[in-house]
């Protein structure tokens, strides 16, 4: 318990859910956006409890595809860096997509 720590799954999560929510005001009704590649490097350490800052920027837009830079802090120190793409897709098609898994 005294060496539970701010995990690369916690990581690649909270730089999802940023990213995610970033793009989600600019999709038509019908749409979201799914995350297709991270790269990460994981850099420092962090304790379950510390106050973290994910800052997200978008690098490049190509067609349905965003992909993001984003910087993952404890304080004034960088514990993570990561590059994270998204695509668009349809609601509905992917409703049938998993369906037939």
């Amino acid at each position: 318990p005294d060496v539970r720590v701010y995990g690369t799954p916690n990581m690649v999560s909270d730089v999802e859910m940023l990213c995610r929510d970033m793009l989600l005001q600019k999709l038509e009704p019908g749409q979201d956006r799914v995350g297709i590649r991270v790269s990460i490097d994981h850099l420092g350490p962090a304790i379950v409890g510390d106050r973290i800052t994910v800052h997200a920027t978008v690098k490049v837009v190509d067609g349905r595809r965003v992909s993001f830079d984003t910087t993952i802090t404890r304080g004034d120190k960088i514990i993570g860096l990561m590059l994270h793409i998204r695509t668009v897709v349809s609601v509905a098609d992917l409703k049938l997509r998993l369906a037939t898994v």
